[in-house]
């Protein structure tokens, strides 16, 4: 009778503790909150061509928590992610694309991300940038969450 008591009393902590879990990161990429993104952007623009207006182009835009980064990826696609580390989404830094227009990096820990999915090309992290849903009509380019 103990031994049972006992048992089901040690599932019980275990099962609250797992639900506890999933409660808390909900409604986290990562540890990052999430933030409601609705931007309409038009690649041809003036203040985005010279930037977007070519496959492999990049630009900063304001919005998330910390900012994001869109990449064209093609003619047709985009990337849209968030500048906060997934490693420490806490940390005061932004993600930062390098010299190569084709990484980023979080000098604070050093993580390097790859524009072209977002995946971890270097730790500590180990989950790839957040990224946000793009729609692209051949004009105006929609960047959601």
């Amino acid at each position: 009778m103990k031994k049972n008591f006992l048992t089901i009393l040690i599932f019980s902590g275990l099962l609250l503790f797992v639900s506890h879990c999933k409660k808390k990161d909900q409604n986290t990429y990562s540890g990052i909150p999430n933030q409601s993104v609705n931007i309409t952007i038009y690649p041809s623009d003036p203040q985005f061509a010279t930037n977007i207006g070519v496959p492999g182009g990049w630009v900063y835009l304001t919005g998330g928590n910390k900012g994001i980064i869109v990449y064209r990826k093609s003619n047709t696609e985009f990337m849209a992610y968030e500048r906060t580390c997934t490693y420490d989404p806490g940390s005061t830094y932004k993600l930062i694309v390098q010299n190569d227009n084709v990484s980023v990096i979080d000098s604070a820990c050093n993580s390097k991300y790859l524009l072209l999915d977002g995946s971890v090309t270097q730790g500590p992290a180990a989950s790839a940038m957040k990224a946000y849903n793009c729609t692209y009509d051949g004009n105006s380019l929609f960047i959601s969450n």
